[in-house]
């Protein structure tokens, strides 16, 4: 992999390189920095497997399937938690949860035209504003109690899964804090809020543009994503299993990074 962005190739790099022997087998074999073309970037091992994105959204798994998948994804997690930094408490907190995603919102103003400040109707019913709801998502999330060793973008796209083996192994970490610093470790709650989202939020079948969206003037939306039986059975798997200590259902709001917010709404 390769970039013209070195800081980022810089902290993927650092992150493997980083990486504790015990956890390397939830990673591609390493193989060190390179150049080319002028470009900075790394190696890693290729494996022959599907993502989980494309297994989501392609696939036709039964509920058992993804339940292995998910317990493959709680041994990820569980073992991270084992390495814990308490220089890094709360590094991420306000910036990663909150700044960022203003920041993201107004880039998205400025390209798009979009008032990110004006409530929305969303399937026939009223919806806050972007803004308001990435507020009112931050403002409950508590305090990061522990700062642990994360992938820090363990979302479906990023994780392949080896059926003969029954593990996960990740790609493309983060690699660096919401400072911009180089670092492995941080909120592990991110990475379970990054697992939600793709299973719960559905965000693959959006990239995948699986969805309908109609304008039914300004401000208001319908909008649908064409998700088949099978995810609605490994949502329900998802929802029951315990992953990082308990149940999805079981977490506080607080807890749980507000992730699927807009249900709510929908």
């Amino acid at each position: 992999k390769t970039s013209s962005d070195q800081k980022k190739m810089d902290a993927e790099s650092s992150w493997f390189e980083a990486l504790p022997a015990e956890l390397r087998r939830y990673a591609p074999t390493y193989m060190g920095r390179m150049q080319k073309g002028g470009q900075q970037g790394y190696r890693l091992e290729y494996l022959y497997l599907a993502t989980l994105s494309d297994l989501y959204v392609f696939g036709r798994l039964p509920a058992f399937s993804w339940e292995r998948i998910f317990s493959a994804c709680h041994d990820f997690l569980q073992s991270c938690q084992q390495y814990t930094s308490n220089a890094a408490i709360n590094t991420d907190s306000d910036s990663l949860y909150l700044a960022k995603t203003l920041s993201r919102l107004e880039s998205y103003a400025r390209d798009t035209g979009v008032d990110i400040h004006s409530p929305w109707t969303l399937n026939g019913r009223s919806a806050p504003s972007l803004v308001d709801i990435a507020e009112r998502s931050a403002a409950n999330i508590s305090p990061c109690a522990q700062a642990s060793l994360v992938h820090g973008d363990f979302c479906f796209s990023n994780i392949v899964y080896d059926f003969r083996t029954q593990a996960v192994k990740v790609l493309d970490p983060r690699g660096v804090n919401a400072a911009g610093e180089i670092s492995s470790f941080g909120d592990s709650r991110y990475d379970l809020g990054k697992l939600s989202h793709s299973v719960l939020g559905l965000y693959d079948y959006i990239i995948a543009g699986s969805y309908e969206c109609q304008s039914l003037g300004a401000k208001s939306i319908d909008f649908s994503i064409w998700e088949g039986k099978q995810v609605q059975q490994a949502q329900e798997v998802f929802r029951s299993m315990p992953i990082m200590g308990k149940a999805m259902s079981d977490y506080p709001v607080d807890d749980i990074l507000c992730i699927n917010y807009s249900n709510e709404f929908t």
